[in-house]
């Protein structure tokens, strides 16, 4: 009886997809909105650092994305710049805020300017619970 030979895969079997990924560099935001998030039944992946932004995005494929806007001592345009060079579908981005609504404005400006969809913004001080609802409005339909 021959033998079958098995092929070898060339590539990577595809990763599971988050459903949100969050960019923030106050470690309690992230921790509040991932809670909010979970209890709500999405998968979220989190990170603090912009600099790990690129690489947490191409490794989750998340269906929204969650960024402040002023990230230490940056800003969120580096960020914006990259999601705007994505290849479509662009996600969604939902950009974040605990100062004056006059910098989430400047953002959102930003984003449209790359091209991406903005599916709100939100300032931190007020009713957090209501970036569930942000999320859910575009669509995103839990894991």
């Amino acid at each position: 009886m021959p033998v079958l030979a098995v092929p070898k895969i060339s590539h990577p079997l595809p990763q599971p997809r988050t459903d949100v990924l969050i960019l923030d560099d106050d470690p309690g935001v992230g921790r509040l909105f991932t809670r909010l998030l979970h209890r709500a039944g999405y998968s979220v992946s989190c990170i603090h650092d912009p600099e790990n932004f690129a690489e947490a995005y191409k490794a989750s494929r998340p269906e929204v994305v969650i960024v402040d806007v002023i990230l230490g001592r940056q800003d969120c345009c580096t960020v914006l710049d990259f999601l705007g060079g994505q290849k479509a579908p662009r996600v969604p981005v939902i950009l974040t805020s605990g100062y004056d609504h006059r910098i989430l404005a400047l953002a959102e400006r930003t984003a449209k300017r790359n091209g991406l969809t903005v599916a709100g913004v939100f300032e931190k001080r007020h009713d957090p619970e209501r970036i569930v609802d942000l999320v859910r409005r575009h669509r995103v339909v839990p894991c």
